[in-house]
């Protein structure tokens, strides 16, 4: 993961425990959080912090949702990079606006590993991209399985998506050319 480029929506109890543990990785790290105080924590914690979730975004290869309720919506789908990889860490299927991203997107198809990975989604024209929902935008503690011990979540979660990071870590695509080099 070094040098990887990761965006954490969320620095509670599990935003905070991803963000440290890809920085130990040498992941560079770009934290928001809609509180304040917390975005000061994280500031104060050594993190870069985004103005906002669509400066978040922007560039980051991993996008890790740890806030339980909605935090990518289909209005950052221009600013989300190419090839990027989005991941749910919270409890339930809230992270993503998985609806709308089917609705908006030109094509979706599984992706696969050897496994199923997720969806890649794809938009044409001057836009074009494409981008991973990992286990369909499902918390991968909970993608096949009904349940797990309430008392531990926060910290299995975290453990669960670190483990499928390291499993499914990929090279950076090369930079796309900006339409000036071309």
């Amino acid at each position: 993961l070094k040098g990887t480029h990761v965006g954490v929506v969320g620095y509670g109890n599990i935003g905070k425990l991803v963000a440290e543990r890809l920085r130990r990785e040498d992941a560079v790290v770009t934290v928001f959080d809609t509180d304040g105080l917390k975005m000061q924590d994280a500031r104060n914690g050594g993190y870069t912090t985004a103005r906002d979730v669509n400066d978040l975004v922007k560039q980051k290869i991993w996008i890790v949702g740890t806030t339980g309720h909605l935090s990518i919506t289909e209005a950052q789908i221009p600013f989300i990079a190419h090839n990027a990889h989005l991941v749910s860490s919270s409890s339930e299927q809230h992270e993503f606006a998985v609806e709308e991203f089917g609705k908006r997107c030109d094509t979706k198809a599984e992706f696969n590993r050897g496994r199923l990975v997720g969806t890649r989604y794809s938009l044409k024209g001057p836009n074009q991209k494409e981008f991973v929902l990992v286990a369909n935008g499902y918390p991968l503690n909970f993608w096949g399985v009904e349940s797990m011990p309430p008392a531990l979540g926060d910290w299995i979660m975290a453990i669960l998506f670190l483990s499928a990071i390291d499993g499914l870590a990929v090279e950076p695509p090369p930079a796309k050319p900006s339409s000036e080099e071309v």
